[in-house]
């Protein structure tokens, strides 16, 4: 037979071969596919488990947030707190905001001594001082103390009444100011008590007390109303984002602030950085821990 043919024939035969073997070749497949899905779930289950315990643990962990509103007078020493059953600590709400503003009582005062802004708060102080001749014999002064967070919260609370409410001839200071100043609102700094009496309770050089007359929890939610209301787009007030784009126009205070100017040094920052502010900022993070600078400047 001649080999053309002999090779024709033995073709023919391992076709007929695999034909007939080609069911269970098939079924190896299908075999190998159901082992593949098989493990794939186990490993979705495994992940779905993981996933379940992890939030029950997150859970457990901030029982004490949601649970019974606690007066300011409730210390979170040990005698006081309670515990859940995987014997971890609960606070209450307001046992919580009280440690939150105890841990910003503690460090404020060293950090607002660290900066050095220039004449209106210079390094070693925390007296923050400002004014600004507007027009003719009229101007704007804030005069305060950042040692705390009473002193933070009086500074808040002057800002509002003796600028952001201040009238020129029947006008709008913020108005006659212009820029993104007509849209900051601290208005709800108004519904913390104030005693500005001679027995009040304070650890600030204001003199005025807010914590002692104040459930902690109730001055958190109102310093979140204030951050929340210039964070958001309502009536064109998105303050904050202005100020994280590099874009927080000041009117005609620009100048006598020099906002970007009196931050670069504590921020340890490059000349025009606000231009990326949040890319700058945390390149800096990364040279100053990293001791590389290469192309992080924008």
């Amino acid at each position: 037979m001649p080999s053309i043919y002999r090779d024709i024939v033995t073709a023919g035969q391992r076709l007929r071969r695999f034909a007939n073997q080609q069911p269970l070749f098939v079924n190896l497949l299908l075999e190998e596919n159901l082992k593949v899905e098989q493990k794939k779930s186990k490993i979705f289950s495994r992940k779905l488990i993981a996933l379940f315990l992890a939030a029950l643990l997150v859970i457990s962990t901030f029982t004490g947030v949601m649970s019974v509103f606690a007066k300011s007078t409730d210390g979170y020493n040990d005698s006081k707190l309670a515990a859940n059953f995987l014997a971890w600590a609960e606070t209450t709400d307001n046992q919580t905001a009280e440690a939150l503003l105890d841990y910003a009582d503690l460090y404020l005062p060293q950090i607002m001594e660290s900066l050095d802004l220039g004449d209106i708060k210079p390094r070693g102080s925390t007296k923050i001082a400002f004014s600004y001749n507007l027009t003719g014999s009229i101007g704007i002064s804030i005069s305060g103390y950042a040692d705390s967070v009473d002193g933070l919260l009086e500074l808040v609370r002057t800002l509002q009444k003796d600028v952001l409410e201040m009238k020129i001839a029947g006008i709008s200071a913020t108005g006659f100011i212009g820029g993104d100043v007509k849209n900051i609102d601290l208005s709800a700094i108004y519904e913390l008590t104030r005693d500005d009496s001679s027995n009040a309770v304070t650890n600030s050089r204001s003199g005025i007390a807010y914590r002692s007359v104040n459930d902690a929890k109730t001055i958190i939610i109102t310093l979140a109303k204030i951050i929340y209301m210039h964070c958001n787009n309502y009536g064109g007030k998105n303050v904050l984002n202005q100020f994280i784009t590099g874009n927080l126009n000041l009117g005609i205070l620009d100048g006598a602030v020099n906002l970007w100017g009196r931050l670069q040094e504590p921020l340890n920052m490059w000349d025009n950085y606000q231009t990326n502010l949040v890319y700058n900022i945390v390149a800096n993070l990364i040279w100053e821990n990293t001791g590389s600078d290469s192309g992080f400047q924008n």
